[in-house]
């Protein structure tokens, strides 16, 4: 099963500091409310969107940067809460 919402959002947190990543104010809590995703399934959009945010020359991760790259990773565990 799947982390609850503060876990999820802590996941969110440590991986992107670990990373070097920004995510901006309120998305991993944005995004945990809306959907059931696995510390794996976090690292993997993460990783994701952290490249589509430098290509795209953000200065953090928002919540439809992470949308646009779960797109790309379609699992049955990536789905609406």
């Amino acid at each position: 099963t799947n982390p609850d919402v503060a876990d999820q959002v802590k996941i969110w947190h440590i991986l992107a500091a670990s990373s070097g990543l920004v995510v901006g104010p309120g998305v991993a809590e944005e995004i945990a409310n809306k959907y059931s995703l696995s510390g794996r399934d976090v690292k993997q959009i993460l990783k994701l969107a952290g490249l589509v945010a430098y290509a795209r020359k953000l200065t953090s991760i928002d919540a439809k940067v992470i949308e646009f790259c779960m797109r790309f990773k379609p699992t049955e565990r990536i789905k609406p809460v």
